[in-house]
């Protein structure tokens, strides 16, 4: 037969329009199984077996369509059939209606498919962030036009006063003052910025003094499209600052068409001291505190404030600031051994504090300060919360009040409204490196992995650099759902990673640590163990580090548990050299060593010992109310019961795993069964696994159940 003949054959037997068929309903199949598997949870595996098997059918499919054909009597061999035009044309229709039907259905899946992928994705952001309608602005930094670098601080000042002024306004958006100081001098696309900080306008400005004259140029510009929608120079004598001040923050709000309350334009109005040198030594005092600081920069910024209130006794928003620095000098003050300066400081917050009330004592710094006060100095976190929450009223658009909050309600134990105001300082100060790490903090503390993983994908999508983004979530991923395909997605990442200068190696090297630990290779853990703890133990020095001591003891107990005796004698001499050094209590890291010390009495032999300390500290762990450590010593509490008290470590994790933030919960035992052993062990917790369903297949694979 030659090449005419054959496609001629081809025809009559209808093979390429059957082929054509089977491909689009092969497609089809796709589509619908990509709804179904997610939709009903199934094994990602199923669409891979699909695709295969489709596959493989193809020429099978285009075989017997050579061989056979469907006729009114049934399935018959082709070579058998006389051939009928009126047929084969029937059959060509029927075909095509075949093709046309499935391929609109494929199309129409398609489409749905994509809107529900987005939708799906959208909602993960919506879920970590919530929604704000108002009009949004971010004020960016003003530059300093002067030629005396000293007045940097006067164009800082006079950009931190237009921002605040703005930001007491409850129906704008302003973006805080640490998110947008980044982008000083900023000349990239401002589309860009706008979505990054989730704002609809920017406002440029700078700044030039010489002398008793200023000069202030400054526009504001639609962020999607570059169009100023406003701009104006103003000059101006010094004594003018700050009727300039409202009259900027006025004209953006007309601009913005913003509705003000009569509070909120009486706000815009109030000029809060007419003494420039009062205002001068505030900016001085504001930029300290502002940023780091210690208790000597504390002090000079507590001098700073002094002056400023002599200069101008009735200054609200100086006595509120220095009210705030005598009450973080008390705290600060506790541990000295000069027991006066906690004295005096209190006397001096008093002081402050009084004359504020007397000023006006419904005032947003009077509110403030009072908050700030009864919680550090008073330890009243109850009245603390009703002060701001008042001051918030005046000036929502506050991050670090929100913050303040959040820790307070944490330590309070009421995680759900601590992650409401932290999510709400985050949409106003998405770049303030304390927020990002709190919000994260705080949903990885109450195991809401949900919205860490697109809350973690924002913060890799805008530092690509930070590769370890990537195995996180696919962590995070494996505790949501303990399937295999998620472990593997983990082990994929791993592998996969291209490890560069801003990635953070110990977070690759505890993944590392749990993939090599399921895939039964110990000297890999060994290896990564070795790497992670080097890395973290250079960055305290000659400090102790709880966390590194209690990571000592795990090792050491692991070692031990695969007969490498040496070694874990090797790890706990290490291990008592390092409780005998001081501990760094402004680490992140740090925790009481009753925690972890039963572990240590546990292995070196002194097992009754051990029993009596854990419980003896056992009630102290489990009512800690301080935030983040509560929650981090019931975690090693929980492993240090597995360890001394087995047969009481079932009623420990559930105690522990209830409370409203506590890092441990099922999912994370069973994403670290080797550090729970007697835990996995334990019928009870069996059956909660059972019960649950989601790791019961990966731990029977891994011979964990």
């Amino acid at each position: 037969m030659n090449l005419k003949q054959y496609f001629k054959e081809l025809k009559r037997r209808h093979v390429v329009k059957a082929g054509i068929a089977y491909l689009v309903v092969a497609w089809l199949i796709t589509q619908v199984l990509s709804i179904i598997i997610p939709t009903f949870e199934l094994p990602t595996s199923l669409l891979k077996t699909s695709i295969i098997i489709l596959t493989i059918g193809f020429p099978i499919w285009l075989i017997f369509s050579w061989i056979y054909d469907l006729t009114p009597d049934g399935l018959r061999k082709t070579e058998d059939i006389e051939f009928d035009a009126e047929v084969s044309a029937k059959k060509n229709i029927k075909l095509n209606r075949i093709i046309i039907g499935a391929l609109s259905i494929a199309i129409i899946l398609l489409v749905y498919n994509q809107f529900r992928l987005t939708d799906s994705y959208e909602t993960e952001i919506a879920a970590s962030t919530k929604i704000d309608t108002r009009n949004s602005i971010a004020v960016l930094p003003f530059s300093n036009m002067s030629s005396d670098d000293d007045n940097a601080f006067f164009a800082e000042g006079m950009h931190e006063d237009v921002l605040n002024k703005l930001a007491g306004i409850k129906d704008l958006k302003v973006i805080a003052r640490t998110s947008v100081l980044p982008y000083r001098n900023y000349e990239g696309s401002l589309d860009s910025l706008g979505n990054k900080l989730g704002v609809k306008y920017i406002l440029e400005g700078s700044v030039r003094r010489f002398e008793n004259q200023i000069k202030i140029s400054t526009n504001l510009i639609e962020a999607a499209t570059g169009t100023s929608m406003w701009s104006n120079s103003y000059d101006r004598t010094i004594d003018n600052i700050f009727k300039l001040q409202n009259e900027i923050a006025q004209e953006i709000t007309e601009t913005l068409k913003t509705t003000l309350s009569p509070t909120e334009n009486n706000n815009l109005n109030t000029v809060p001291t007419t003494v420039i040198d009062a205002y001068d030594n505030f900016v001085k005092a504001r930029n300290i505190v502002n940023g780091y600081y210690n208790v000597e920069n504390l002090n000079k910024a507590v001098d700073y404030l002094k002056a400023a209130v002599t200069f101008d006794s009735n200054f609200i928003e100086g006595w509120g600031l220095l009210a705030n620095a005598y009450s973080e000098l008390y705290e600060y003050s506790l541990d000295f051994d000069d027991k006066s300066v906690s004295v005096k400081a209190k006397a001096s917050a008093d002081e402050a504090l009084a004359k504020l009330e007397a000023i006006n004592p419904d005032n947003v710094y009077t509110l403030r300060a009072k908050g700030y006060y009864q919680n550090m100095v008073l330890e009243d976190p109850i009245a603390a919360l009703q002060s701001f929450d008042k001051a918030l009223e005046a000036f929502p658009n506050d991050s670090s009040t929100l913050m303040y909050q959040a820790v307070i309600y944490m330590y309070l134990s009421q995680s759900e409204k601590a992650l409401d105001n932290m999510e709400k300082a985050y949409a106003i100060d998405n770049q303030n490196g304390m927020v990002r790490t709190y919000l994260k903090m705080g949903y990885t503390y109450s195991r809401q992995y949900e919205k860490l993983i697109p809350l973690i994908k924002t913060y890799y999508k805008e530092d690509p650099e930070k590769t370890h983004y990537e195995v996180e979530m696919n962590y995070y991923q494996f505790l949501i759902d303990g399937k295999i395909s998620s472990f593997e997605a983990l082990e994929k990442s791993i592998a996969n990673l291209q490890i560069t200068d801003r990635c953070n190696l110990r977070v690759v090297k505890d993944n590392k640590m749990t993939v090599a630990m399921f895939n039964q290779d110990f000297n890999e853990y060994i290896d990564n163990w070795l790497g992670a703890w080097d890395s973290h133990q250079k960055g305290h020095g000659n400090w102790s580090c709880p966390q590194i001591i209690n990571d000592e003891l795990n090792q050491a107990n692991l070692m031990l548990k695969n007969n490498r005796v040496e070694e874990a004698n090797q790890i706990l001499i290490q291990a008592i050299e390092a409780v005998e050094r001081p501990i760094n209590e402004m680490s992140m890291c740090v925790y009481n060593k009753a925690v972890y010390d039963p572990k240590l009495d546990y292995l070196l032999g002194h097992k009754e010992l051990a029993k009596e300390k854990f419980y003896k500290d056992l009630p102290r762990v489990m009512n800690l109310t301080k935030y983040p450590r509560g929650s981090v010593e019931r975690s090693v509490l929980l492993e240090t019961a597995d360890m001394v008290a087995p047969e009481d470590v079932y009623n420990i994790y559930k105690q522990v795993s209830s409370k409203p933030s506590s890092i441990v919960g099922l999912e994370t035992v069973c994403a670290n069964p080797w550090i729970y052993p007697n835990l996995l062990k334990d019928e009870n917790f069996i059956a909660d696994v059972k019960l649950d369903g989601r790791f019961v297949d990966f731990l029977k694979i891994n011979n964990f159940l």
